[in-house]
C-alpha cells in the first residue's frame, strides 16, 4: 500500500476500531507518511464510551482495485501463526468484476464518506464524491452474482433472509461451514426443517477453542442438531474462519457474516450471493475435500455421553451470548422501528406520536419487572414475618415489620415509576431531536444522514 501510494495511486484505508486497536500506531503513521488515506471506524471515544456500542463493529473484508476488480470474503490481513495457529486459518475470499465491482465501490466509498463526516476530516474518495445508494438487496438471478450488504438500518435482515430463502427451499443438500456458529430460531427451526424434508445438512464448524465463551454456546445446539440427522464436522488443522456455504448444486454464498448474533444483529457485513453451477460446484468440492481430509465428525454415541458438567457449561454460555447481544440490541430495535414509520411521514406532530408509541410498546416490560419486584418483597417480608423469623430479632415487631412493608413497597412504585418516566422523556428528547435534524439533512444529503446519525448515536 505504501509503494502504491508513493506511486501516486489514490489509496485508502478502512480498519476497525475494535479489531485493529492493537495495531500499532508507528505502522499506522508510516503509512499516513507514504500517503495512504487512513480512517478508523469507531476509534477508542466510541468503541468504550458509557453507551457500550464497542461491538457494533466492521465486520466487511472488502478490497476495490481500479474500481474495475474486487476481493470480497472473510480474509483478514493478519499474521496467521501470530497466536502459535499451526497452519493458516482457513477462509475463503472470490476476486470480482463487473456490476458487482461497482457495487462495492460504492458500498466503501459510502461508508468512507460516513466515517469521514464523523470525524470532521475530507470526504472524497476520488473523482465521484456523489455515491449512489448500492443496489438494492434482491436476490440474485440465474448465473449471476450479487452483493447483500449487512447494517443496522435498512438491511438489518438481509443476509439472514438470503439464507433463509435458500434453506427453505432445498431440495438435495447443504453444507455450511462456518467460524462462529449461533443462529436464531429462524435458522435453525429452517436447517431442522431441511434435515426432515431429507435434504443431506453438514456443518464444518470450529474445532478448536478461539472464544471460549462462544464455541461452549455454539456447542450447546449440537445436540439436537445431531439428533435431527444433521452432520456436524470440526476443522481441526488450524483455526477455521471461514464463512461460506453451498444449497442445491447452483447456490452459492461467500462473505464475512457468521451465522451467530454478533453478525446477524450487530456488525457491518457483506456477502457475494452467487446463483451459478460451476461456481458451486468448485466450492462444494473444496468444502467435501475438508470435510474428508481435515475434519472429525461427531457421532451420536459420543455426544450423547458427555458430562453433565459440560452441559451445564454449554448452557451457561449460550445464555450468556444471547443475553448479551439481545441487551445490545434493544435500543437498536426501537430505533430502526422508529426509523422506519418517520421517513415519509407526515407533520411534525405525527412524527412525534409515532416515535412515543413505539417507546411505550418497547418499555412495557421494565414497569412491569418493577411491579413484580416489589411484589416479590411484599410476598418475602411476609412470609419470614408469619413464619416467626421475624421474632428471633427483638427489634422486629409486627408493627414495624408492616411500617417497612409499606415503606418498601411505596418506595418500589416511586422508583419504577421515575424510572419509566425519565426513560421515555430521555428516549424521546434525544431521538426526536436527532432524527428530526436526521430528517432535514435527509432532505439536502439524501439517504447518508440516516446512517450518519445510526454511527454516532448508536
Amino acid at each position: 500500500m505504501e509503494e502504491a501510494a508513493q506511486r501516486g495511486i489514490a489509496t485508502h484505508l478502512m480498519i476497525d476500531g475494535f479489531g485493529s486497536k492493537e495495531y500499532p500506531e508507528s505502522r499506522l503513521a508510516s503509512l499516513r507518511k507514504s500517503g495512504v488515506q487512513i480512517r478508523i471506524y469507531r476509534p477508542g471515544f466510541l468503541n468504550f464510551r458509557f453507551l457500550g456500542t464497542g461491538i457494533r463493529r466492521l465486520h466487511r473484508k472488502l478490497a476495490v482495485i481500479d474500481r474495475q476488480l474486487v476481493f470480497v470474503g472473510g480474509i483478514n490481513i493478519l499474521d496467521d501463526f501470530v497466536d502459535a495457529n499451526p497452519a493458516p486459518r482457513y477462509d475463503f475470499a472470490v476476486a470480482i468484476g463487473g456490476t458487482v465491482a461497482a457495487d462495492v465501490h460504492d458500498a466503501v466509498a459510502r461508508l468512507w464518506w460516513l466515517v469521514s463526516w464523523s470525524q470532521f476530516k475530507r470526504r472524497g474518495t476520488g473523482r465521484s464524491d456523489r455515491l449512489r445508494v448500492p443496489s438494492s438487496n434482491d436476490g440474485p438471478l440465474p448465473g449471476s452474482a450479487r452483493l447483500i450488504l449487512r447494517d443496522n438500518l435498512r438491511h438489518r435482515r438481509a443476509i439472514e433472509s438470503e439464507y433463509l430463502k435458500a434453506i427453505r427451499s432445498a431440495t438435495d443438500r447443504i453444507i455450511i461451514a462456518n467460524a462462529y456458529f449461533l443462529p436464531g430460531r429462524k435458522l435453525l427451526r429452517a436447517l431442522l426443517g431441511a434435515a426432515a424434508r431429507g435434504v443431506s445438512v453438514d456443518l464444518i464448524l470450529q474445532g478448536r477453542v478461539e472464544y471460549f465463551i462462544q464455541h461452549f454456546a455454539s456447542q450447546h445446539l449440537y445436540r439436537n442438531l445431531i439428533g435431527a440427522g444433521i452432520n456436524i464436522h470440526l476443522y481441526k488443522p488450524a483455526h477455521m474462519h471461514a464463512k461460506v456455504a453451498v444449497i442445491d448444486s447452483d447456490w452459492a454464498t461467500i462473505g464475512s457474516s457468521n451465522l451467530d448474533p454478533f453478525s446477524l444483529q450487530l456488525a457491518r457485513e457483506a456477502n457475494i450471493f452467487v446463483l451459478d453451477a460451476s461456481f458451486t460446484k468448485l466450492l462444494a468440492n473444496e468444502l467435501l475435500s475438508a470435510i474428508q481430509l481435515d475434519s472429525d465428525k461427531i457421532g451420536v454415541e459420543n455426544w450423547h455421553c458427555i458430562p453433565r458438567y459440560r452441559t451445564l457449561l454449554m448452557r451457561l454460555c449460550y445464555g450468556i451470548v444471547r443475553f448479551y447481544t439481545a441487551f445490545r440490541n434493544t435500543k437498536a430495535l426501537i430505533v430502526t422501528d422508529c426509523h422506519a414509520g418517520l421517513i415519509g411521514s407526515g407533520a411534525m406532530g405525527d412524527r412525534l406520536r409515532f416515535l412515543l408509541n413505539r417507546i411505550n410498546e418497547r418499555l412495557w416490560v421494565r414497569p412491569l419487572a418493577m411491579c413484580v419486584l416489589s411484589t416479590a418483597v411484599v410476598f418475602l417480608a411476609k412470609t419470614v414475618d408469619n413464619t416467626g423469623i421475624g421474632r428471633l430479632v427483638p427489634a422486629i415487631t409486627p408493627d414495624s415489620t408492616e411500617t417497612l412493608l409499606t415503606i418498601i413497597s411505596t418506595s418500589m412504585l416511586v422508583i419504577s415509576t421515575f424510572a419509566v418516566a425519565s426513560m421515555v422523556s430521555a428516549y424521546a428528547s434525544a431521538s426526536s431531536a436527532a432524527l428530526l435534524f436526521a430528517g432535514y439533512l435527509r432532505r439536502r444529503f439524501q439517504e447518508r444522514s440516516l446512517d450518519l446519525y445510526w454511527y454516532l448515536y448508536l
